[in-house]
């Protein structure tokens, strides 16, 4: 048969959907690694998705910290909030400390006004 007979590529998809090839590919990898000295600590993109995972975490985390108490006390948050900031007000936010964001939200009358205290280099 041929190489790029139809048989032959039902047999490829029967590889590629098998169950197995999982772990298969993790023996391979282990032994790759073990061969090189390295190990799955040495891959940086499990470690930059883990965390990109916390800073989604701690984002969403601090959104709601503010949106449930902002919004008991009738000031509105925009829906689009926190992706919809303008870069000083992201940056601000994320380098505000838990307890400058319940000040700022305690004390605010208004979103906008939220987001100007948090923002300590001034409007």
């Amino acid at each position: 048969m041929a190489r790029g007979s139809p048989a032959n590529q039902g047999c490829v998809s029967k590889i590629l959907l098998n169950s197995r090839r999982p772990a298969a590919l993790s023996r391979v990898g282990r032994a790759l690694g073990e061969r090189e000295g390295t190990g799955p600590q040495d891959d940086l993109l499990p470690w930059e998705q883990r965390s990109e995972g916390r800073v989604e975490g701690r984002a969403e985390g601090r959104a709601a910290m503010i949106r449930a108490p902002l919004g008991q006390r009738g000031i509105a948050v925009t829906p689009v909030f926190p992706a919809g900031l303008v870069s000083r007000a992201l940056d601000a936010l994320r380098a505000a400390s838990e307890e400058r964001i319940l000040a700022g939200v305690s004390a605010a009358v208004s979103f906008a006004d939220f987001l100007a205290r948090l923002d300590d280099r001034g409007s």
